[in-house]
């Protein structure tokens, strides 16, 4: 089954302590069936869409939710994403809040693919932030489950713990059985992610079992299935395999019974490996070749190559080494498209080992270089994530240390009564203490500050920075200057042409060329994206021309790693004059219109936008 349950109802209440209550009868209907068959709710939504009379717009309004929020769970983002713009302006025009909110968590799952996991997370906080303000409780964890799920697929492992925590005691609060299973599984998941973390696996493993004790499996088949899909990974990374065994054949009825050919391609994969783990290859490889082929059916690149590498793995330890070299040969385009370290791991480490097999020399070499860059990159990837948690776990400590603080200060309000000379006493350890404290603290905190000042891939200033650098400069009144917003023309054509390893190095490529040619005291940061802010302390608008022109020189004698040696990159620029009594926010429009008028106007070039404010 779905290694989790729900693109679109995911998990987690403010706090163990928050108001909580259920949902309306309307809300815990959909849910109840999204979670026993998706792909029936989707089917039954569209015919009945398809004969509702123009009039029945409530009706309408509940249809197209139904039909959204299947598409989503079965991860068919385009179809949900074609009806969400027509779901939305119908319940925004209805003003029915309740469906507003399911559509408002299914809308945050969809649009990860196009905005990534980061920027989606600001947008679940504001969700989060308003349905509390709307005093709507029943609302509140069903956005923040959201949030905890793009907190998991963004690295920040604790932040999705501690919301998945919260949110599993406030729908055990609310008396929401079905939510309250759909929490734990993601917990569960979540907390399997690691397989070195014995602890966390076992806590899985208890959570799965939770979920499960709490629903029906033959009223909630999909949910079942999903539980039971990640317990039995739970138990592949506690290697007990006759308990892993017995789960993922619970999710094979269950999947078959849906009749979903997808949900039951996941199920053979993890079968495969169970029976590759625990020795009996030649059982493996009858269900990862059906996998394989029903994974490349649906197009799921990712599940080709995992799926390919423990196919090979398993030919290789049959001395099949001639079909284990065809099938690796065949997850090739896929493996290159996708470019990741999950999935380029498992490739050439099986590929290093069949090639050695056969004695081929130039190919294991080969694949080892590749082996090794792969876990390089996975260890970035690591050591990102563990960075992001260091951050959290700080952002707490400091949360933690106020609060400490307003104690202290309350309790020495009280002593006040006992004395003058007690209450200095006091007051002088604390503050002893607190000062203690507080250096750490911000010893601490100048070194957070170093690593989030800067963007990850391009060395330069990220969003954050360079707009602090902007207002900065405003403080100081540098009036009279400039600032330019800065494109990649055609950016995606790279990534889609050319994979997104080459689209990171055309971002490098494009931030050491310009950079190369900026005067002293001028800073470009990356505000995201393709997309670059610089800040002139000592131009004006109209004198960037010959500034751009060198910038598309270094551009141009810069290659890119990657892409072929005859293209190179082209950007487009808008500029704008800034005076010190200038609205910031009013220049960034400015120049983002300029720049909107470059690309216009063919692209490769620059615009100059009037003087604002």
């Amino acid at each position: 089954m779905t290694r989790r349950v729900g693109l679109l109802v995911v998990c987690v209440a403010w706090c163990a302590t928050a108001i909580s209550a259920p949902a309306p009868q309307a809300v815990a209907e959909i849910e109840r069936d999204l979670y026993d068959d998706p792909a029936t709710v989707l089917r039954d939504a569209r015919a009945d869409l398809a004969s509702l009379p123009a009039e029945a717009r409530a009706e309408r309004l509940r249809l197209l939710v139904r039909q959204v929020m299947a598409a989503g769970m079965l991860e068919r983002l385009s179809d949900a994403s074609a009806v969400l713009p027509q779901a939305n302006a119908l319940a925004d025009e209805l003003k029915a809040r309740d469906m507003q909110c399911l559509l408002q968590a299914t809308n945050l799952s969809i649009e990860h693919g196009a905005k990534g996991w980061a920027a989606i997370a600001e947008s679940a906080a504001r969700a989060v932030h308003q349905a509390r303000a709307g005093a709507e409780a029943w609302c509140e964890p069903r956005l923040l489950e959201s949030l905890a799920f793009i907190h998991s697929n963004d690295g920040r492992r604790a932040a999705a713990l501690e919301a998945g925590q919260a949110a599993e005691a406030a729908f055990q609060a609310s008396g929401e059985a079905l939510m309250l299973a759909v929490v734990r599984n993601h917990l569960a998941w979540a907390l399997s992610e690691r397989e070195e973390d014995t602890e966390a696996v076992q806590r899985s493993i208890e959570l799965g079992d939770q979920a499960l004790a709490g629903i029906d499996p033959k009223r909630s088949r999909y949910l079942a299935g999903s539980v039971l899909h990640n317990l039995a990974g739970a138990r592949i990374a506690a290697k007990d395999w006759p308990g892993a065994r017995r789960d993922a054949a619970a999710a094979e009825q269950l999947a078959q019974a849906l009749g979903d050919p997808v949900e039951l391609a996941y199920v053979h994969r993890q079968q495969g490996e169970i029976e590759l783990r625990d020795g009996r290859p030649v059982v493996a490889l009858a269900h990862l070749r059906g996998a394989r082929r029903a994974f490349a059916t649906a197009g799921i690149d990712a599940m080709v190559v995992t799926s390919s590498a423990l196919e090979a793995e398993a030919l290789l330890a049959l001395q099949r080494t001639g079909e284990a070299l065809r099938v690796l040969s065949d997850a090739e385009a896929p493996r290159a498209r996708l470019a990741l370290p999950k999935t380029d791991v498992p490739y050439f480490r099986v590929a290093l080992e069949v090639y050695s097999a056969v004695q081929d020399p130039a190919a294991t070499a080969k694949a080892a270089r590749a082996y090794a860059e792969a876990l390089q990159r996975r260890q970035r990837e690591e050591n990102h994530r563990l960075a992001t948690e260091l951050q959290e776990r700080y952002a707490s400590a400091q949360k933690e240390a106020e609060n400490r603080l307003l104690r202290g200060q309350q309790e020495v309000q009280r002593l006040r009564v006992l004395g003058l000379v007690a209450m200095l006493v006091l007051a002088g350890l604390v503050l002893a203490a607190l000062g203690m404290y507080l250096v750490q603290q911000r010893r601490l905190r100048m070194r957070l500050k170093r690593l989030a000042e800067a963007d990850e891939l391009t060395g330069l200033p990220n969003r954050r920075a360079i707009l602090e650098i902007l207002n900065d400069a405003a403080a100081r009144r540098r009036g009279g200057r400039a600032i330019a917003m800065l494109d990649i023309d055609h950016f995606k054509r790279v990534n889609d042409r050319f994979g997104h390893a080459a689209g990171d190095a055309a971002l490098v490529t494009f931030a050491k060329a310009c950079g190369s040619v900026l005067r002293e005291g001028d800073v470009m940061g990356r505000l995201g994206g393709e997309e670059f802010l610089m800040v002139l302390h000592r131009a004006r608008a109209a004198e960037l021309q010959p500034l751009f022109d060198r910038m598309r020189g270094a551009l141009q004698a810069s290659p890119v790693d990657g892409m072929p040696a005859d293209e190179r990159l082209t950007f487009s620029m808008g500029a704008v004059d800034v005076p010190a009594e200038a609205d910031l926010e009013g220049a960034l429009r400015a120049a983002d219109e300029a720049l909107y008028r470059a690309k216009a106007g063919g692209r490769d070039r620059m615009e100059i936008s009037g003087r604002v404010g």
